[in-house]
This record gives structure tokens, C-alpha cells and sequence, in this order.
């Protein structure tokens, strides 16, 4: 998924969340997506899973456990949803779920898997875009931009909670086949003006 198309899908949260509960969880869910976290992942956050500047994660999918660093839009995100809850009267101790449900059928139970996959296919429906868009497209976007910006790869890795060069590989090959084609291009370019083999 391109950059574009993940901002398409951030303004897409102010027509979904026309109400203020669904917009201020939506979009501190959305922060997190955009930070490679997986959907089942982001469901099973605790408040204490937050400290202010990372998400600790722990129990993950293949033992992917870390420490997620998040941008200052993202803790605002989180900071201002917690508010929320706060005033709302959700019990925000340690032990507590992070993301509610707000349907009627259950108000105040933990937000599972299908709720936030469901938010995420109305963003794309709002939006109206024509890819297949769902939670994890949200963690292979974050892996193409950390390689796109040249973050080393053991880094990148490190950031995505991946362990594996392998599987790694399987999140970033579009982004090494973009910069690939970019480097070639480069070498066009000079062997155009004489300093290059071609």
C-alpha cells in the first residue's frame, strides 16, 4: 500500500468517527496499524502495555515480543483516547483492556480481532479504494517505508519484531525491487553523461 493511500485511509477517520468515541479509538488504533503492529496484536493490549512513549509487547505472534517506539502523533493519539476513556468511566488500571468495544452488544468488552479488521475495511470503504486494504497491509506498508528511508535492516527487523532475515524479506522485497530500480535508473543517468558503463 502507498503513502498516499494510508492518508486516504487516516481521513477516512473523521467520517467513521462522527461520533467522538469511535473517532478518538479509531484513530489511536489506526497509529498503531501504521506502526507494523498486528490487528490481534493491537487487540490484546493492556493498558500497562503503554508507558507513555512505547508499546511493550509480550505473548506475540513467533515470540515477536519488544518494545515498539511510537511517534509523537501516535502517543498523542493514545494519550488523548485514554482521556477519553477517563471521562467515559472505563476502568483504566494496568490489567484493563486498551481498546474497547462500542457496539451495543459489547460496550466495554475488549476489542477483538474482527473489530478492527471491520474498522479498517470502512476506512477503505469510505475512501473508496480499489486495493484489497485490511489490517496487515498497515504492517507491510511499515516495513517498505523503514527500507525505503534506508534504515538498516537489522533495524528495520528490530522494529518490526522480526526475527527472521527471511520472513523479513517477504514484508520489504517490493521496497529493495523499487530502490534496485532507482539505483539502475541512477546508473542510466551517469552513463548518459559519460561516467558510466552503459
Amino acid at each position: 500500500m502507498k503513502a498516499a493511500a494510508v492518508h486516504q485511509l487516516a481521513e477516512g477517520l473523521e467520517y467513521r468517527g462522527q461520533r467522538e468515541s469511535l473517532s478518538s479509538r479509531d484513530t489511536a488504533i489506526f497509529e498503531l496499524l501504521k506502526h507494523g503492529l498486528r490487528a490481534t496484536e493491537v487487540s490484546n493490549l493492556n493498558v500497562g502495555d503503554y508507558n507513555g512513549q512505547a508499546i511493550q509487547m509480550s505473548g506475540a505472534k513467533w515470540r515477536s515480543d519488544g518494545a515498539v517506539p511510537l511517534s509523537p502523533k501516535a502517543r498523542q493519539a493514545l494519550d488523548g483516547y485514554l482521556g477519553w476513556c477517563l471521562h467515559k468511566g472505563f476502568d483504566t488500571a494496568s490489567h484493563e483492556p486498551l481498546f474497547r468495544s462500542l457496539s451495543r452488544n459489547g460496550y466495554g468488552k475488549r476489542l477483538g480481532y474482527w473489530g478492527i479488521y471491520e474498522m479498517v475495511k470502512d476506512l477503505a470503504a469510505i475512501t473508496q479504494s480499489d486495493e484489497n486494504i485490511h489490517p496487515h497491509r498497515l504492517r507491510h506498508t511499515f516495513g517498505t517505508h523503514l527500507v525505503m528511508e534506508n534504515i538498516q535492516p537489522d533495524y528495520a527487523r528490530k522494529l518490526m519484531r522480526i526475527k527472521s532475515p527471511v520472513t523479513f524479506e517477504r514484508y520489504t522485497r517490493r521496497a529493495v525491487e523499487k530502490k534496485a530500480e532507482d539505483a539502475f535508473n541512477d546508473l542510466i543517468e551517469r552513463a548518459d553523461i559519460g561516467e558510466g558503463l552503459f
